[in-house]
């Protein structure tokens, strides 16, 4: 590990000794690394003897990750806290309008440690333990709880498996590198079942699920000689309908499956003239630049960001800007639907 990442280690460690009554939140429409990364924070600082609260934005976090220890413990910023926070931990979250309504708890920035990987996380701590390098904000994690001699076992290594294992997309992406992989072997040795995990997070989809799927599926349209895939599901799917808004995840990487796409996008109806717009890539091109543009962000190959207006709005809007990266010379030609 490199010498700024060990300081940035020893400054986290002494931000969590010194401080007590700690906000511990993630980024909003929370992932599978944001959710995991946030438990397993939780779990770090009562070891340590801490008083924390867990917030987050959305109010019911998916409940494919229900069988993470403290998924219950999550709550709302919209109850009262039980007492004003003097420090906050921020994970997997580039920028802090990603927080949402949460934002508005945080102490000066001063107080708050921000943990994450994120290319472009804008520094917005008063301490920035970022390390882009590895695969995910658990395993920045990981390399934390190593540095206080905290054990990683039980609850704990189930945790930062879940949001290793997420972000790397089943040890599929580019980010699954040896280190990524050694980690996983050493909780598995701490005792987590990596086909029981595999199995809650990427194998199960409620019924209304599968049938959303199948109306996305059907909108699919192809552009740029097949080199962008595109698809949407306008309609607002309810929060708590059997398992949340969040069944949609993966749907984009049903674009991205199609030989020949280089980028895909999953338009997804979140309020009257909202939409959540997920972007992937094969890897030529970077849809981290893409969701810049809307406000958004996340990897190279995995991004999103919230646009403003209606389908057709969001659609000609969306796709300009995938075109302008994968095929700028046809960027302004009539949109070829196939």
């Amino acid at each position: 590990m490199r010498t700024w990442a060990r300081g940035a280690l020893q400054k986290a460690v002494e931000f969590l000794r010194e401080g007590d009554r700690f906000l511990v939140t993630a980024h909003r429409n929370v992932d599978g690394d944001g959710l995991a990364s946030l438990l397993a924070c939780g779990m770090l600082l009562e070891r340590m003897g801490k008083s924390y609260e867990m917030v987050l934005h959305d109010p019911i976090p998916d409940e494919r990750y229900s069988f993470l220890p403290g998924f219950t413990r999550v709550r709302s910023p919209r109850t009262p806290l039980p007492w004003s926070p003097g420090r906050a931990v921020v994970l997997d979250t580039p920028t802090l309008e990603r927080l949402g309504d949460v934002a508005s708890l945080l102490p000066g920035r001063g107080s708050v440690l921000n943990i994450d990987h994120h290319e472009d996380n804008n520094l917005f701590g008063g301490i920035n333990l970022v390390l882009t390098e590895v695969s995910s904000t658990c395993e920045v994690l990981y390399s934390l709880f190593g540095h206080l001699g905290v054990p990683v076992e039980g609850d704990v290594a189930l945790c930062l498996y879940t949001g290793i294992l997420f972000d790397t997309g089943g040890f599929r992406f580019s980010n699954t590198t040896s280190r990524a992989l050694h980690i996983a072997g050493d909780l598995v040795e701490g005792g987590v079942r990596p086909d029981q995990v595999a199995d809650a997070i990427f194998h199960r989809r409620s019924p209304q699920a599968i049938r959303r799927l199948a109306k996305a599926l059907s909108t699919i349209e192809f552009h740029c000689e097949g080199k962008i895939g595109l698809m949407w599901l306008d309609e607002v799917v309810p929060e708590g309908d059997g398992r949340t808004s969040e069944d949609t995840e993966g749907f984009v990487d049903m674009a991205l499956f199609v030989d020949g796409v280089e980028v895909a996008a999953f338009l997804r109806k979140r309020g009257e003239k909202s939409f959540r717009v997920s972007l992937r890539s094969r890897g030529e091109v970077s849809v981290n630049h893409i969701a810049g543009r809307f406000g958004g962000g996340g990897h190279s190959r995995a991004a999103g960001c919230y646009v403003h207006g209606d389908l057709e709005e969001v659609r000609v809007r969306v796709l300009e800007a995938i075109k302008g990266a994968v095929c700028p010379d046809r960027r302004k030609d009539v949109p070829d639907r196939d």
